[in-house]
């Protein structure tokens, strides 16, 4: 067997390129995985003003660009899935050792499939989210276009990583792929990356009106997140609490949907657009509540996220949400789309406000016990050591 490990992963958004939850998954567990004596080598997207190859927390991290500017998304993504193999081919394979690849999602699914081919090596996929899944079904032209590689893609993996039970039966179910070829890893967090600066400008008052009670909405918006069902839910809440100010932070496609629907309750919505991770961490703090009403949900990372900084939680009883929020222990669920059920619940925590703090102790509690990366990047170590037959 060989002395160490050396993996090349694929993932076309890496910080500072963040769009959803992959980048700060694949982020982390690289670093985590370096700083356990596996070389990594992270291929992504190019980032304005960041090198073609620097070192960051032990990590050689690659980026690479797209050979034309295209408009046209399907070609956008093949002309970048051959932009990493040939950077592969002409800059790393003779000069790095390479033992594993590790792919993330379909939008690197050809440079995995005909790297796989090229060098001989194991392919580990990690699926954050199939195309059936977000659309409830295969419906458009691209959608089964996407279908068709993400099904190539786990059909030829050696293994497959799922973050919770729900997405190894959805993917089991929509890939016919077998139980035995999955693994179940969850996502985690660092805490550390949630700890405040107080110098940072983020004060409650910027947001509280009159004082009065903070909800908390972040993430993607997109029809899956159900922020539709929250601003539903939001009449019932501002006539009990009409000094209630709900923040919906993130942006995305249904952005000028939402803001029309959400012009009837006022100064009630405030959208914040995109935060990062400071302001993330510093809304977390000033929330009352944050609620997280996913119609579609793999795991519901940012719900982790509002657990490890103490803010009591509402999730949708959906996907991995449902494996990580326990009713009446380390926070709420409320049936997805129900904006009644989800207004009661949040309703419930404003009145009760000594009830959320005790679920946010016991959610804080339960992702020091469960969510750590490092026992993350050691499972995910064990996958590459059967696989590859390196001693780790």
């Amino acid at each position: 067997m060989k002395s160490s490990a050396s993996v090349l992963i694929l993932s076309w958004e890496y910080p500072p390129v963040v769009i959803g939850g992959m980048a700060p998954h694949v982020y982390e567990l690289s670093r985590h995985l370096a700083s356990g004596q596996t070389e990594v080598h992270v291929i992504t997207n190019s980032a304005p003003g960041r090198p073609v190859l620097e070192v960051e927390n032990g990590v050689y991290v690659h980026r690479v660009n797209s050979y034309e500017n295209l408009t046209d998304f399907e070609d956008w993504v093949l002309q970048f899935n051959l932009a990493i193999v040939d950077y592969v081919v002409s800059r790393l394979i003779g000069n790095v050792r390479l033992d594993l690849i590790h792919a993330h999602d379909w939008l690197v699914g050809y440079a995995a499939l005909l790297l796989r081919q090229r060098l001989s090596l194991p392919l580990v996929t990690t699926i954050h989210a199939t195309e059936f899944g977000r659309n409830q079904g295969v419906f458009t032209p691209q959608q089964h276009t996407i279908h068709a590689i993400e099904n190539e893609l786990v059909s030829t993996s050696d293994k497959v990583i799922v973050c919770s039970l729900h997405m190894q039966r959805e993917l089991c179910t929509v890939h016919g792929l077998e139980e035995s070829r999955t693994e179940i890893i969850p996502n985690g967090i660092d805490l550390r990356s949630l700890e405040l600066i107080p110098a940072h400008p983020f004060r409650r008052e910027h947001y509280a009106r009159n004082g009065g009670e903070i909800i908390l909405f972040i993430g993607r918006l997109v029809k899956e997140k159900g922020v539709q069902v929250l601003l539903q839910s939001m009449h019932e809440v501002v006539r009990e609490f009409p000094h209630c100010t709900c923040i919906i932070a993130g942006r995305g496609p249904m952005f000028a949907e939402l803001e029309a629907s959400a012009a009837e309750l006022g100064t009630s919505i405030h959208f914040t657009g995109f935060v990062d991770s400071l302001e993330k961490s510093y809304l977390f703090q000033i929330a009352d509540v944050c609620v997280f009403p996913s119609l579609y949900e793999p795991f519901g990372i940012v719900a982790l996220e509002a657990m490890g900084s103490g803010t009591p939680v509402i999730v949708s009883e959906e996907g991995g949400l449902a494996e990580i929020v326990e009713h009446g222990r380390t926070g709420l669920t409320s049936i997805s789309g129900d904006s009644d059920m989800l207004a009661g619940r949040i309703l419930q925590l404003l009145r009760e406000p000594d009830e959320g703090s005790l679920l946010a102790e016991a959610a804080r509690r339960e992702v020091l016990l469960k969510y750590d990366w490092n026992p993350i990047a050691d499972r995910t170590r064990e996958v590459y050591s059967a696989l590859s037959g390196v001693r780790l």
